[in-house]
Formats: structure tokens, sequence, C-alpha cells
């Protein structure tokens, strides 16, 4: 948790680097870790950051009780703002995946929209499009009366439950539901 008593925490919060160059030092300041190292080290905690972003902490310890040079310093930071822009570049290729499946989808659903005769059909067919395409399921309602009636269902590897919640009875709009 970000409410830690630990360098990490405190790191993440405040966006500021901590080197700390002795276990007993590390102990002092930060309690909770009382034990956790063998023997003497020093503790190099930088945040791995992207503009203002935080995406995470990069924590070394490094054996012997002082802390490196001003090289090895500047390899500690190095190194947590190059993590920090590969994870950045992996964000923005989720990203535009996502996105290019979105305008697929569109695409695609324009296509069916204006191929296809049956409004049925075409409720179907955009159904089976988005399962599993946007997501796990999907289910189209439409007003029958003062009831919704299933009209298209789809549910990623259950095809025959999907078919049997499809022919379900349509569902009362004046249902009593109690608020708990």
């Amino acid at each position: 948790p970000l409410d830690a008593p630990l360098p990490a925490a405190a790191v993440a919060t405040t966006g500021r680097p901590i080197f700390i160059r002795t276990v007993k030092e590390i102990y002092e300041r930060y309690p909770a870790m009382a034990g956790y190292y063998p023997g003497d080290r020093s503790l190099h905690t930088v945040p791995v950051t992207a503009g203002e972003h935080v995406f995470g902490v990069l924590a070394l310890s490094f054996l012997g009780g002082e802390l490196p040079e001003e090289a090895q310093l500047t390899f500690v930071e190095a190194l947590a703002a190059t993590l920090a822009s590969a994870l950045q570049r992996s964000r923005l290729a989720i990203s535009d995946e996502e996105a290019h499946q979105d305008l697929a989808f569109l695409s695609d659903a324009t296509q069916i929209m204006i191929s296809a005769q049956d409004p049925d059909e075409v409720v179907a067919r955009l159904v089976a499009r988005a399962v599993p395409g946007l997501g796990d399921w999907c289910s189209v309602y439409m007003a029958d009366g003062p009831a919704r009636r299933r009209v298209a269902m789809a549910i990623d590897g259950f095809p025959s439950v999907a078919g049997l919640l499809k022919d379900a009875p349509p569902l009362s709009l004046d249902l009593y539901v109690p608020h708990t």
C-alpha cells in the first residue's frame, strides 16, 4: 500500500528517489524492514515515471555499505527511465490495438447494416461479430409492449446457453425490485 512505512511507498507518493547507505540506516528510517537484509548493503529506490505519471518503483540494493559511484547512480536512474519508456510504449501499443479493434468492429458493423435486408439478421450478425471480439457476451432486447424481449444473444464458449436464454420469456418492466 502507498501508505506503508517503506521506501518504495515513499518514492511512489513523492516521486523523489531515496538512496540509503547502510542496512543500519535502512532499519532506522524504516523499522518495518528490520531484519529483511542478511548483511550490510545500500538501497536505491527510484520512481519509474513518464512525465507526471508514476508507473511504479525500481528498488535495487548493493552489497556492502557504500553508495556506488555517481556513474552507478546515473545508471540506476537511467534504468528506471528505460523501464518507464518501455511501459509507456506497451500502454500505447495496447491502446492502439484496442482502437484498431474498435474501428474494425465499426467497419464490419457498417457493412452488416448496409448489406442485410432483414433487421433480425442485422442484429444477429452484429451480436455474432461483437462476441468475442468486443466482449465475452452480448444481449439485445427489443420493446414488446410493457416488456423487453431478448432478440439476440451470444456467450463466448456457451452457444447452447445463449440459445436457451434467447428464447426465454420477455422481461416485464413492471417487476418489483426491492431496494436494499
